[in-house]
């Protein structure tokens, strides 16, 4: 737990992002997690376009903020990414999962490659509803 607070894992984050949809999120994976057991979770900035900076170190500002939940089932490994707009969102998390391999895409990050291609695609391709993760 102690590296979560290492500087080098923190990146700029609006309040209205952090205290709203992300931190929905972020109590919904907590939870579901408790139950499913077995379960790996990435999460970071994605930078795309132009970046604004802030300070005098002109730290990168995120486009948007990921996270990638992958959990074992007695019917197999399943996965479920979620992508969110740097800014303050509306809607449910339904309005913010996206396939896992568009978050590759994003970020350059290959988060199944010790998976067979064939596994690997099927749930990198694929993008289940939030209430089949939360159940």
């Amino acid at each position: 737990m102690k590296e979560c607070f290492f500087l080098s894992n923190m990146c700029p984050q609006l309040h209205a992002l952090n205290a709203g949809e992300w931190e929905d999120l972020e109590k919904a994976v907590r939870a579901f997690t408790k139950r499913a057991g077995a379960s790996w979770i990435v999460c970071g900035p994605v930078f795309k376009g132009d970046c604004s900076t802030i300070g005098q170190d002109r730290i990168s500002v995120p486009s948007a903020f990921f996270k990638v939940v992958i959990y074992d089932t007695k019917e197999g490994v399943k996965a479920i990414g979620f992508e969110m707009p740097h800014k303050a969102l509306s809607g449910g998390l339904n309005d913010y999962v996206v396939k896992i391999r568009d978050i590759e895409t994003d970020t350059s990050l290959n988060f199944m490659s010790n998976l067979p291609k064939d596994e690997q695609d099927k749930l990198e391709m694929t993008m289940p509803v939030v209430m089949e993760m939360l159940n």
